[in-house]
């Protein structure tokens, strides 16, 4: 019997000695799905390409978000490509300084910032020494899909800090964009 190892390196020789035998066709895929097709497309196509990509990431989210991380992971791993996108980074943040020292101004001056910071501390300390327990199942939904997220429905105030609700990531994510909406109404 085989151990993983050895499965995972049969995989590996199986696809090296495919991808020698099918080169025609490795080529013209990777020319079909390289990064230059959508950089050619006109604005309406690639939007269109945009709008097919996030309905397939809507069918299969799992599948969506592994291969998201094994594409970071590659580009992460290569020094090259790690250091460039530190300088894309780095050349975004220095041509847009402004606008994002004015969001951080304005959003640690309302105290937003720090008290959120703290309250997700707190939460995080509580259930590490087991003052709060994180249910299995959604509050509002009942559904034990995914990680049940705790939702500070009272705010963020040191008062409210471990007042929490459960709630799967949909939940939460619609909670959180009621609670936007109702202090839109009032700013």
């Amino acid at each position: 019997m085989k151990t993983e190892e050895e499965k995972r390196e049969s995989k590996k020789r199986a696809q090296k000695k495919w991808k020698e035998k099918n080169k025609e066709h490795v080529k013209e895929y990777s020319k079909k799905h390289s990064h230059e097709r959508y950089v050619n497309l006109s604005e309406e196509d690639r939007q269109k390409e945009i709008r097919k990509s996030v309905e397939r990431a809507k069918k299969n989210p799992e599948a969506h978000r592994a291969s998201s991380k094994r594409a970071y992971q590659k580009r992460a791993a290569d020094p090259e490509k790690r250091a460039k996108m530190n300088a894309e980074s780095k050349a975004y943040y220095e041509s847009h300084r402004e606008e994002s020292l004015e969001y951080q101004r304005k959003y640690y001056k309302q105290g937003c910032g720090r008290n959120r910071r703290s309250a997700r501390i707190a939460v995080a300390q509580a259930l590490r020494k087991g003052f709060i327990v994180r249910p299995e199942k959604c509050s509002k939904c009942d559904s034990s899909e995914g990680i049940i997220e705790s939702h500070h429905h009272n705010g963020y105030e040191p008062d409210h800090w471990l007042d929490v609700v459960w709630l799967c990531k949909k939940c939460h994510g619609r909670a959180d964009a009621e609670n936007r909406r109702s202090t839109e109404q009032y700013v």
